[in-house]
């Protein structure tokens, strides 16, 4: 988009993975998905809330999963996550 920011990206490496032309083009691919996706990047507050609205995952079609929303921070900060398989508990962590 033309005009739109530049996001800044922080890329915390050990060894050495971030001299590998492999982790660049890592990188690049992860953020060109971002893009096509639409997805957003996470908001940070100080706080200490986490709130996911309709969050799923990125690779299922949205038509075959039920979307999970959550807050941490505010009124609780533990969250303990059951159901049956497929149920959605990978996704939400």
């Amino acid at each position: 988009m033309p005009g739109a920011p530049v996001p800044s990206v922080l890329f915390i490496c050990t060894g050495n993975i971030c001299r590998s032309p492999t982790a660049h083009a890592l990188l690049v691919h992860k953020a060109r998905l971002a893009g096509l996706m639409g997805a957003r990047p996470a908001e940070l507050n100080r706080e200490g809330q986490v709130r996911i609205v309709r969050g799923r995952h990125p690779l299922i079609p949205a038509e075959t999963v039920v979307p999970t929303s959550l807050e941490l921070g505010k009124h609780f900060n533990t969250l303990l996550i059951t159901g049956p398989n497929t149920g959605g508990k990978t996704v939400t962590l």
